[in-house]
């Protein structure tokens, strides 16, 4: 019969990654929701200050919620609108960098300034 001690020590591995999936699986869904949060604050109200502070934040989740492509979108709609707004550079330093440190299929930067 096998003492509880080494039951622990071999179960104890599968409980660790179980966590770190469950764990991992939450943060997934948390950068999904804090993502459409965002890209609808950024439709909706695409001059406001919020939209071009969190842009950055927004880059780097969409990155890691493999959202990329989607985000570089909304940014672009943001640079399009036809009023110049002190934001607006903030967003398009945040696209360059963006587009610099990930490697989008298809997404290519072409705003002029």
């Amino acid at each position: 019969m096998k003492s509880k001690h080494h039951i622990l020590l071999v179960l104890l591995p599968v409980a660790v990654g179980l966590i770190g999936y469950y764990l991992g699986a939450m943060q997934e869904r948390l950068y999904d929701r804090w993502l459409d949060v965002y890209l609808d604050a950024l439709y909706r109200n695409p001059t406001h200050e919020m939209v071009s502070a969190l842009a950055e934040d927004a880059v780097v989740i969409s990155q890691a919620a493999g959202r990329e492509k989607e985000l570089t979108t909304g940014l672009r709609h943001v640079l399009g609108v036809p009023l110049d707004f002190l934001a607006k550079s903030r967003i398009e330093q945040s696209l360059v960098r963006g587009c610099a440190n990930t490697q989008v299929t298809g997404v290519t930067y072409e705003h002029q300034l």
